[in-house]
């Protein structure tokens, strides 16, 4: 992965120049950090799973199913991070590898029914109980000791290990208004487990294991058919309440000459949000489609790890990738060939998303500016639909954008990795 240097914003006070960066490493205003980052990973991973089911016959009002699930996971894992324009070939080479040996094992029971309680009416009910244990040693290797290393510093081996256990569970009233129209509510709990962070920049950090997360779901909705099923409706509304959000952050701490990966618990969470997704068929040739969610997504109660640029309270700001406004459509053609010849599909869609903050202190660099992408793809079927032949063009109007952005030296600088250009090529496929 490579990250390029962003020209910096009004925040982004490069003046102090070489007594903070060092002169290799500063450019001219208008064009930014002088460098880029390269971001190498070799990671080796073996997963197990196992599950075994008993399930009804459905031949009375109520439908169940139960069972048990185990899995084991093994992931031998290396990243190593390299600063271009901080690197002397000759003496000095600004590398840094971070190796994880990691091994998680997860056992978990789960059952769930639903009852007809009338031809209309129907109630679920589910849950699980999940088991997690996690073990892990981590080590990071610098082979020299350049002048400026921005992340990692080197350690000795360290281990970690941890376990955790859940009891989610999920109840949901389904009824059929009519033949075409159902209406749901449902109430539903998650968990994701505890562990480690990953490409940790010293021992502490490495070996030191944040808690579980946990989510209740409220959720209400519709899924119709209208107008002899030419148009399909679904609308949906939805307050997640998480608890200890996990929290992945990339910043500099106060007192620190360098920057920490750390994942960490944030007190709580709230989302609210709409969604919104159609599909009409105008013609018999002709179907068109779209989608639109707005998400409410803030902090409530989040005071983490302080860093250069805070306290470390967070409260009241916006989630990490959590996009107020998105929302997208497609247009689609079919035409039968003549003389048993196959058909034509072509397809243009188009998707919104509005600007995301990468960090949780919301900085003005740590943005995904809005962008709008646009695809399209033609494609040949045969008669006997054993044949396909595609060819697409992905981001059509070669739109710049970014799919991740991260900052250095306590938020006044910032890097980015951005999506591919326009691309374009040819898929063929034959089913036999």
């Amino acid at each position: 992965m490579d990250s390029t240097g962003l020209p910096p914003t009004a925040l982004a006070d490069l003046t102090a120049g070489p007594a903070v960066f060092g002169p290799i490493a500063v450019g001219a205003p208008e064009t930014g950090f002088f460098y880029d980052n390269t971001d190498l990973v070799a990671e080796d991973s073996k997963q197990y799973t196992a599950e075994i089911r008993l399930a009804s016959n459905n031949d009375g009002p109520l439908e169940w199913v139960t069972g048990a699930f185990a899995t084991l996971e093994q992931i031998y894992r290396t990243e190593g991070i390299r600063f271009n324009a901080l690197t002397d070939d000759s003496l000095e080479p600004n590398l840094a590898d971070s190796t994880m040996d990691f091994e998680g094992k997860a056992i978990a029971a789960f059952a769930q029914g639903t009852y007809q309680i009338t031809d209309t009416l129907s109630l679920t009910a589910g849950a699980r109980y999940s088991y997690e244990e996690k073990d892990i040693i981590a080590f990071n290797t610098i082979p020299q000791s350049p002048k400026l290393q921005l992340i990692l510093r080197a350690f000795d081996p360290a281990e970690g290990s941890d376990s955790w256990n859940n009891l989610s569970w999920k109840t949901a009233l389904d009824w059929q208004a009519t033949d075409d129209v159902m209406l749901y509510a449902s109430v539903s709990t998650g968990f994701k487990s505890g562990g480690f962070t990953g490409t940790a920049s010293i021992a502490e950090t490495a070996t030191t294991a944040f808690e579980p997360e946990e989510a209740t779901n409220y959720e209400v909705g519709m899924k119709g058919d209208f107008f002899d099923s030419r148009l399909r409706l679904n609308v949906s509304a939805f307050f997640l309440d998480y608890k200890d959000l996990q929290i992945t952050r990339f910043f500099q701490p106060l007192g620190r000459d360098f920057s920490l990966f750390i994942t960490e618990n944030a007190a709580n969470a709230e989302v609210k949000g709409i969604e919104v997704e159609f599909t009409g068929i105008l013609t018999d040739n002709i179907e068109v489609g779209g989608f639109y969610s707005y998400l409410d997504a803030e902090f409530k109660g989040f005071f983490g790890t302080p860093g250069q640029t805070g306290s470390g309270d967070f409260s009241g700001n916006k989630l990490r990738q959590a996009p107020e406004h998105s929302l997208g459509g497609h247009i689609q053609f079919f035409q039968e060939l003549n003389e048993d010849k196959g058909s034509i599909t072509a397809n243009l869609s188009a998707k919104y998303q509005s600007q995301t903050f990468t960090n949780v202190d919301n900085n003005a660099l740590d943005v995904i500016p809005s962008y709008t992408v646009v695809d399209a793809w033609l494609a040949w079927n045969s008669s006997d639909s054993k044949w396909m032949v595609q060819a697409w063009v992905k981001n059509l109007t070669d739109k710049a954008y970014r799919t991740h952005v991260f900052t250095q030296r306590g938020g006044r600088v910032a890097f980015a990795t951005f999506a591919p250009p326009r691309t374009f090529g040819l898929t063929v496929q034959y089913e036999y």
